[in-house]
């Protein structure tokens, strides 16, 4: 087996391993959501064993939703420069429709972003739940002030 020697004399060198899983759906792959099962089997969810405790959530419930399925929810994480929260996700399907992104609070505001987290146009919102516009194979960046 060949394998590059410049820059590094030793990359690409040993055993590896490739994962790989088959999914075999009838009818064309977004009817069957085929890129969520992609995003489920690279990032399995993890669970941690705990002890019982009450808590504040139901049993049931999710923390974040975002709606219709079509859309994939990528990250949250917490702006660089203040509490607010920056959510983004993207158009799996390839068609234009307005994402309802449902969150634990009510915001103060929310409004679209960039990547470097730069304030774009409001929002709008009504109690707990955002609709945002989402463009056909867009990637969308909101940042929500709790």
């Amino acid at each position: 087996m060949c394998s590059p020697k410049w820059p590094d004399p030793t990359a690409d060198r040993g055993k590896h391993t490739i994962d790989y899983a088959l999914d075999p759906r009838a009818g064309r792959w977004c009817e069957a959501s085929t890129f969520r099962r992609g995003a489920e089997y690279n990032a399995p969810l993890l669970s941690v064993v705990t002890d019982r405790h009450r808590g504040e959530r139901p049993a049931l419930d999710s923390f974040v939703k975002l709606a219709p399925g079509r859309y994939v929810l990528s990250s949250i994480k917490k702006a660089e420069d203040s509490a607010a929260w920056i959510v983004q996700w993207y158009d799996a399907k390839g068609e234009d429709g307005i994402a309802e992104l449902t969150l634990p609070f009510t915001p103060k505001s929310a409004v679209l972003t960039s990547s470097l987290e730069e304030d774009g146009a409001p929002v709008a919102f009504e109690k707990n739940v955002l609709w945002v516009p989402t463009r056909k194979d867009a990637i969308v960046t909101v940042k929500v002030e709790p």
